[in-house]
């Protein structure tokens, strides 16, 4: 049984841009039951604010390995590794 103390801290997120200063990239480290995980994101179509689109987001969160999904017309690569 892990304890509070035992477990890796909260999750920490960083971004990298491209030329229209839109989100070009997410790389999301958290902790996870068994350890610390990554994932990372590469975005293709942003919303009017310059964001990937948030539903697009979580479901790639939910995919587990290589991925590449699309929804509305975005196409969002999602890796998921352990560190």
């Amino acid at each position: 049984m892990l304890t509070e103390i035992e477990q890796p801290d909260v999750m920490t997120q960083e971004y990298t841009y491209n030329e229209q200063n839109h989100v070009a990239g997410i790389t999301q480290k958290l902790p996870t039951f068994w350890g610390k995980s990554t994932y990372s994101y590469t975005c293709y179509k942003w919303d009017q604010y310059g964001n990937c689109e948030l539903q697009t987001m979580i479901k790639a969160i939910q995919l587990e390995g290589s991925a590449a999904i699309q929804s509305s017309g975005i196409t969002l690569e999602s890796r998921y590794e352990y560190y």
